[in-house]
């Protein structure tokens, strides 16, 4: 797996995911046995297609969910990482890259501060032994 990876002297190689067509084709029981999360926690970049919509009936939205749902070791960094995995592996040019990646984190910084805004009690933070923010559910407010 090391040649997928991106490194200072080489671009790496990106796995596009199509997690729906790979559970309809077989290629994984269901989206739990998806290697996708081992790809994603090897650094190995991935983009998210909907492979054939027309014969499959899925969409972007309906992938990104599948990710989202079939692995509790994804979380909304991995969500983030692929997006930007996204414009940078496209066919656009650079100024294009360029343009998207600054559009996409202006609307990623609205809504992380709208999640924020929405539903910031129903969270519970403190800092652990090192100094890292932990954060989890407030059980009282969702009783």
């Amino acid at each position: 797996m090391e040649e997928f990876r991106k490194t200072a002297d080489k671009p790496g190689i990106c796995v596009e995911l199509c997690p729906i067509s790979n559970k309809l084709l077989h290629l994984c029981r269901n989206i739990k046995e998806h290697p996708y999360p081992a790809l994603l926690a090897a650094g190995i970049p991935c983009t998210v297609s909907p492979d054939n919509p027309n014969l499959f009936s899925n969409s972007m939205s309906h992938e990104f969910y599948q990710i989202m749902v079939g692995a509790p070791t994804i979380s909304v960094h991995s969500w983030k990482q692929l997006a930007l995995w996204s414009i940078e592996y496209s066919c656009l040019d650079e100024k294009e890259k360029k343009e998207a990646k600054t559009y996409f984190m202006r609307a990623w910084g609205e809504f992380c501060k709208y999640v924020v805004s929405e539903f910031d009690g129903l969270f519970e933070s403190w800092e652990n032994e090192d100094g890292i923010e932990m954060c989890e559910i407030n059980e009282k407010c969702i009783q």
